[in-house]
């Protein structure tokens, strides 16, 4: 396993451009090397995706909730969710496999969709968790994902199918926490993430320039302290 790191490329909206994998088999897996670069950009994309720390550890940013993990730490994040991933030390590897849902389900006219897929998706108040090495709750997430990624990087006969009867069961085991997260996003939470999302944009669209705490808020349509208070909830700076 040899670590890369691909740049993020995103449209005006944050959505990722990149297409994961192909038509025909939309998986892809990644080892991003911290050494190279210490952020994955702020982006999204209808994939899910989910990940291992191989070395060092790493900051995980799942929309506006932080995440401190340690190798042998992961995550998985829900489709259509705005993330992020730093390490500033430059120590990190990250084992990463993103998937578009319809691997698993295939066709929206099938049981798949409509009891074990849609109900993830839809579940707005669900954005991801995090997965420690630590907790026996987590472990059999974790090795799901480990085998996927193992498989993509040897690709082996047959092993697609395998990626995805791992793959599978981790959206099983995913879907059983559902009734831990049946609340629903508040109204807030909703406003925040859109306004998050505008003001990263415009950073990145205008940093060369001379702009200001003012113009950022702008953006948004908010106040310069509704600014601040957006990026201490999200990131834990200002």
């Amino acid at each position: 396993m040899s670590g890369t790191f691909a740049p993020v490329i995103t449209d005006e909206e944050k959505q990722e451009l990149t297409h994961h994998g192909t038509i025909l088999f939309p998986v892809q897996q990644f080892h991003d090397d911290f050494s190279i670069n210490d952020t994955v950009d702020w982006h999204w994309h209808h994939e899910f995706e989910a990940a291992i720390v191989h070395t060092g550890h790493i900051t995980a940013y799942i929309n506006q909730k932080a995440y401190e993990l340690s190798v042998g730490d992961g995550f998985f994040i829900n489709s259509d969710v705005l993330h992020s991933d730093t390490d500033l030390e430059r120590s990190c590897v990250l084992d990463a496999i993103v998937f578009h849902p319809r691997l698993i389900y295939g066709s929206h006219d099938c049981i798949f969709w409509e009891k074990y897929v849609d109900p993830i998706i839809s579940n707005r108040s669900f954005e991801g968790i995090p997965l420690y090495h630590d907790d026996p709750k987590s472990l059999p997430l974790l090795n799901l994902i480990r085998k996927a990624v193992n498989l993509t990087d040897e690709k082996t006969d047959g092993y697609e199918i395998f990626v995805r009867n791992h793959l599978s069961e981790l959206i099983y085991q995913i879907y059983k926490l559902q009734p831990q997260y049946k609340t629903g996003l508040s109204n807030t939470a909703i406003r925040n993430e859109q306004r998050i999302k505008t003001m990263i944009t415009f950073i990145e669209e205008n940093y060369q320039t001379n702009i200001t705490l003012q113009d950022i808020a702008n953006s948004a349509y908010i106040s310069k302290s509704e600014s601040i208070r957006c990026f201490n909830n999200l990131i834990k700076r200002t």
